[in-house]
This record gives C-alpha cells, sequence and structure tokens, in this order.
C-alpha cells in the first residue's frame, strides 16, 4: 500500500526522475527480495535526472539485510508485535514503539 502511494505522488512530481518504490517483508519471494538490491533507474532522457529507489521495509531490514548506498532512511519507530489478550483468550497483533536499541540497529544497518 505504501509503495504505490508513493508511486501516485512521484507521478505528480515534475522533474523528480523516475521513483522505484519496492517493498521488502519476511516472506517475501527471493526473486523480489533480490529487486533491492538491483540499482536504481537511469535516467529517461539524456542530460535528465536519473531515478530514485525506495525500499519501504519491515524490521526484517534491521537484521537480515545490509543495503549499500543508502542516502536517507525514514523511520515511523514502530513495529508490529504479538501479544496475547487473556480476556479474549487469543493473540493480536500490537503497534508499538521500538525501544532505543532496534532504533540503533535500524540506523546501524542503513
Amino acid at each position: 500500500y505504501a509503495c504505490s502511494l508513493l508511486r501516485k505522488e512521484a507521478a505528480h512530481m515534475q522533474d523528480s526522475g523516475v521513483l522505484l518504490a519496492l517493498p521488502l517483508y519476511q516472506g517475501m519471494l527471493h526473486a523480489d527480495q533480490q529487486k533491492v538490491f538491483e540499482a536504481p533507474p537511469g535516467p529517461t532522457a539524456p542530460g535528465g535526472r536519473g531515478g530514485r529507489k525506495v525500499i519501504v521495509a519491515t524490521e526484517v531490514a534491521e537484521t537480515a539485510v545490509a543495503l549499500d548506498n543508502i542516502i536517507y532512511v525514514i523511520d515511523a519507530g514502530l513495529a508490529r508485535q504479538r501479544v496475547y489478550n487473556p480476556r479474549m483468550r487469543m493473540e493480536a497483533q500490537l503497534v508499538s514503539p521500538i525501544s532505543r536499541s532496534s532504533a540503533c540497529r535500524r540506523a546501524a544497518c542503513a
């Protein structure tokens, strides 16, 4: 969903070059994961602006993957965690802030 929003917004920007938005999460097909390691798109016209690659990642990028040539990192500082609700007798996923050590690991991987 985030990748499609990025593509839609980039389409409205003039002279911004091509934007390649790629997801990265656990459980993706290996071939799809390998796309994040490819070079960003080149310029569409001679002398034009080169493309940009945006990777929208979950916490899998925190420890499992090291990416080169990262210029900016935008981290919401949130993670989805499973918690058990004893009243309902079931697990639920809760979005909560990450720890300071997790934030440092995320920044170090970039």
